[in-house]
Protein backbone atom coordinates (compact mmCIF):
# COMPACT_ATOMS: atom_id res chain seq x y z
CA UNK A 1 0.00 0.00 0.00
CA UNK A 2 2.60 2.00 1.07
CA UNK A 3 4.50 1.49 -2.51
CA UNK A 4 0.82 2.99 -4.54
CA UNK A 5 -1.13 5.36 -2.16
CA UNK A 6 -0.10 8.47 -0.51
CA UNK A 7 -2.39 8.39 2.74
CA UNK A 8 -2.81 5.37 3.95
CA UNK A 9 -5.91 6.31 6.38
CA UNK A 10 -8.22 6.66 3.35
CA UNK A 11 -8.04 2.54 2.88
CA UNK A 12 -10.47 0.65 4.37
CA UNK A 13 -9.05 -2.66 5.17
CA UNK A 14 -11.34 -3.39 8.56
CA UNK A 15 -12.56 -6.56 6.72
CA UNK A 16 -8.87 -7.86 7.28
CA UNK A 17 -9.30 -7.57 11.18
CA UNK A 18 -12.45 -10.16 10.64
CA UNK A 19 -10.36 -12.88 8.93
CA UNK A 20 -6.96 -12.38 11.27
CA UNK A 21 -9.96 -13.38 14.17
CA UNK A 22 -11.80 -15.98 12.04
CA UNK A 23 -8.26 -17.57 11.75
CA UNK A 24 -7.62 -17.47 15.31
CA UNK A 25 -10.51 -19.29 16.06
CA UNK A 26 -9.21 -22.25 13.69
CA UNK A 27 -6.06 -22.50 15.14
CA UNK A 28 -7.34 -22.54 18.98
CA UNK A 29 -10.13 -24.97 17.46
CA UNK A 30 -7.28 -27.24 16.12
CA UNK A 31 -5.32 -26.99 19.43
CA UNK A 32 -8.51 -28.36 20.83
CA UNK A 33 -9.19 -31.13 18.20
CA UNK A 34 -5.70 -32.54 18.83
CA UNK A 35 -6.33 -32.06 22.61
CA UNK A 36 -9.43 -33.90 22.87
CA UNK A 37 -8.21 -36.49 20.39
CA UNK A 38 -5.15 -37.49 22.71
CA UNK A 39 -7.39 -37.75 25.68
CA UNK A 40 -9.42 -40.20 23.60
CA UNK A 41 -12.24 -37.47 23.42
CA UNK A 42 -14.96 -37.54 20.68
CA UNK A 43 -13.41 -35.03 18.02
CA UNK A 44 -16.48 -35.02 15.77
CA UNK A 45 -17.90 -31.42 16.74
CA UNK A 46 -14.19 -29.50 16.72
CA UNK A 47 -13.76 -31.03 13.04
CA UNK A 48 -16.66 -29.87 12.14
CA UNK A 49 -16.07 -26.62 13.96
CA UNK A 50 -12.73 -26.06 12.23
CA UNK A 51 -14.37 -26.85 8.38
CA UNK A 52 -17.07 -24.37 9.01
CA UNK A 53 -14.68 -21.91 10.09
CA UNK A 54 -12.42 -22.42 7.00
CA UNK A 55 -15.42 -21.61 5.00
CA UNK A 56 -15.83 -18.67 6.86
CA UNK A 57 -12.45 -17.18 6.23
CA UNK A 58 -12.67 -18.06 2.36
CA UNK A 59 -15.92 -15.86 2.16
CA UNK A 60 -14.43 -13.25 4.03
CA UNK A 61 -11.27 -13.22 1.66
CA UNK A 62 -13.31 -14.15 -1.28
CA UNK A 63 -16.30 -11.71 -1.01
CA UNK A 64 -14.30 -8.77 1.45
CA UNK A 65 -10.69 -8.74 -0.87
CA UNK A 66 -10.94 -10.25 -4.24
CA UNK A 67 -14.50 -9.04 -5.27
CA UNK A 68 -15.11 -5.68 -3.51
CA UNK A 69 -15.49 -2.41 -5.05
CA UNK A 70 -12.10 -0.89 -4.63
CA UNK A 71 -13.42 2.33 -2.53
CA UNK A 72 -14.27 0.08 0.26
CA UNK A 73 -11.55 -2.53 -0.25
CA UNK A 74 -8.61 0.47 -0.52
CA UNK A 75 -7.17 -0.67 -3.76
CA UNK A 76 -7.51 -2.30 -7.20
CA UNK A 77 -6.96 -5.54 -8.80
CA UNK A 78 -4.56 -3.78 -11.17
CA UNK A 79 -2.81 -2.23 -7.62
CA UNK A 80 -2.48 -5.77 -6.34
CA UNK A 81 -0.93 -7.24 -9.54
CA UNK A 82 1.45 -3.57 -9.83
CA UNK A 83 2.66 -3.84 -6.18
CA UNK A 84 3.05 -8.22 -6.12
CA UNK A 85 5.27 -7.46 -9.12
CA UNK A 86 7.42 -5.04 -7.37
CA UNK A 87 7.96 -7.41 -4.57
CA UNK A 88 9.53 -10.09 -6.92
CA UNK A 89 13.31 -10.26 -6.13
CA UNK A 90 13.73 -12.12 -9.77
CA UNK A 91 11.68 -9.31 -12.10
CA UNK A 92 13.17 -7.75 -14.46
CA UNK A 93 14.25 -4.05 -13.80
CA UNK A 94 13.15 -1.32 -16.46
CA UNK A 95 17.21 -0.08 -17.51
CA UNK A 96 17.75 3.24 -17.94
CA UNK A 97 20.79 5.22 -18.20
CA UNK A 98 22.17 7.72 -15.59
CA UNK A 99 20.75 10.69 -18.22
CA UNK A 100 17.76 9.28 -18.38
CA UNK A 101 17.04 8.82 -15.29
CA UNK A 102 18.23 12.73 -14.39
CA UNK A 103 15.21 13.90 -16.82
CA UNK A 104 13.08 11.81 -14.89
CA UNK A 105 13.70 13.29 -11.73
CA UNK A 106 13.99 17.12 -12.81
CA UNK A 107 10.43 16.01 -14.73
CA UNK A 108 9.29 14.48 -11.30
CA UNK A 109 10.50 17.42 -9.02
CA UNK A 110 9.56 20.66 -11.62
CA UNK A 111 6.20 18.98 -11.50
CA UNK A 112 5.71 18.50 -7.76
CA UNK A 113 6.75 22.10 -6.97
CA UNK A 114 5.31 23.44 -10.09
CA UNK A 115 1.63 21.99 -9.86
CA UNK A 116 1.93 20.59 -6.34
CA UNK A 117 0.14 17.27 -6.76
CA UNK A 118 0.84 16.13 -3.03
CA UNK A 119 -1.83 18.59 -1.92
CA UNK A 120 -4.27 15.68 -3.66
CA UNK A 121 -4.91 13.65 -0.44
CA UNK A 122 -6.04 10.88 -2.71
CA UNK A 123 -2.55 10.69 -5.03
CA UNK A 124 -1.80 7.55 -5.66
CA UNK A 125 1.06 6.92 -7.76
CA UNK A 126 -0.95 5.45 -10.74
CA UNK A 127 -2.75 9.28 -10.69
CA UNK A 128 1.26 11.15 -10.45
CA UNK A 129 2.58 8.84 -13.18
CA UNK A 130 -0.55 9.76 -15.46
CA UNK A 131 0.54 13.51 -14.71
CA UNK A 132 3.79 13.50 -15.98
CA UNK A 133 3.75 11.15 -18.15
CA UNK A 134 5.95 8.11 -16.74
CA UNK A 135 4.89 4.39 -16.65
CA UNK A 136 3.99 3.30 -13.32
CA UNK A 137 6.60 0.84 -12.80
CA UNK A 138 9.20 3.27 -13.90
CA UNK A 139 8.54 5.76 -11.45
CA UNK A 140 8.15 3.58 -8.54
CA UNK A 141 11.24 2.06 -9.18
CA UNK A 142 12.87 5.64 -9.35
CA UNK A 143 11.39 6.77 -6.13
CA UNK A 144 13.09 3.65 -4.59
CA UNK A 145 16.18 3.93 -5.80
CA UNK A 146 17.20 7.48 -6.49
CA UNK A 147 14.79 8.69 -3.23
CA UNK A 148 15.33 5.54 -1.28
CA UNK A 149 11.85 5.90 0.04
CA UNK A 150 7.97 4.76 -0.41
CA UNK A 151 5.69 6.17 -2.30
CA UNK A 152 4.24 7.88 1.42
CA UNK A 153 7.49 8.88 2.26
CA UNK A 154 8.19 10.63 -1.02
CA UNK A 155 4.79 12.25 -0.82
CA UNK A 156 5.07 12.79 3.06
CA UNK A 157 7.99 15.09 2.06
CA UNK A 158 6.75 16.97 0.45
CA UNK A 159 3.43 17.88 2.36
CA UNK A 160 5.76 18.48 5.76
CA UNK A 161 8.02 20.66 3.50
CA UNK A 162 5.30 22.61 2.43
CA UNK A 163 3.73 22.77 6.32
CA UNK A 164 6.79 24.17 7.82
CA UNK A 165 7.23 26.97 4.75
CA UNK A 166 3.63 28.01 5.94
CA UNK A 167 4.46 27.38 9.52
CA UNK A 168 7.18 30.14 8.53
CA UNK A 169 5.69 32.61 6.93
CA UNK A 170 4.27 35.37 8.89
CA UNK A 171 1.25 35.59 6.86
CA UNK A 172 0.49 32.35 7.98
CA UNK A 173 0.38 33.15 12.09
CA UNK A 174 -3.41 33.34 12.17
CA UNK A 175 -3.90 29.49 10.65
CA UNK A 176 -4.00 26.53 12.45
CA UNK A 177 -2.15 23.57 12.55
CA UNK A 178 -5.50 21.76 11.45
CA UNK A 179 -6.16 24.36 8.09
CA UNK A 180 -2.10 23.88 7.21
CA UNK A 181 -2.67 20.24 7.59
CA UNK A 182 -5.52 19.83 5.20
CA UNK A 183 -4.15 22.65 3.27
CA UNK A 184 -0.29 20.58 2.20
CA UNK A 185 -2.92 17.13 1.76
CA UNK A 186 -3.41 15.31 5.08
CA UNK A 187 -6.62 14.17 5.95
CA UNK A 188 -5.88 13.46 9.51
CA UNK A 189 -4.66 15.24 12.70
CA UNK A 190 -2.99 11.85 14.57
CA UNK A 191 -1.33 11.00 10.49
CA UNK A 192 0.19 14.75 10.01
CA UNK A 193 1.45 14.69 13.67
CA UNK A 194 3.35 11.32 12.74
CA UNK A 195 4.81 12.63 9.65
CA UNK A 196 5.89 15.87 10.69
CA UNK A 197 7.75 14.44 13.83
CA UNK A 198 9.03 11.48 11.83
CA UNK A 199 10.85 13.87 9.29
CA UNK A 200 11.22 16.73 11.51
CA UNK A 201 12.06 15.35 15.20
CA UNK A 202 9.09 17.62 16.93
CA UNK A 203 5.72 18.44 16.53
CA UNK A 204 3.91 20.57 14.43
CA UNK A 205 2.81 23.00 17.62
CA UNK A 206 6.50 22.85 18.89
CA UNK A 207 7.73 24.07 15.26
CA UNK A 208 4.98 26.78 14.90
CA UNK A 209 5.74 27.97 18.33
CA UNK A 210 9.24 28.57 17.10
CA UNK A 211 8.00 31.36 14.69
CA UNK A 212 5.56 33.19 16.48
Amino acid sequence: MKTNYSQLESLNVGWLHGVFVVFCLIVLTDIAQFIAFFLGLNTYFLENAVFLLMLVTINLLYFYGFTSSRKPFGYSKEDLLFTTALTLTSRKRINTTLEENKKLIAKLEGHMLTHESFKNYDLTIATLAQEIDIPKRRLSELINDHYDQNFVDFINTYRINSAKERFMSPKSQTETILEVLYEVGFNSKSSFNTAFKKKTGITPSEFKSKYK
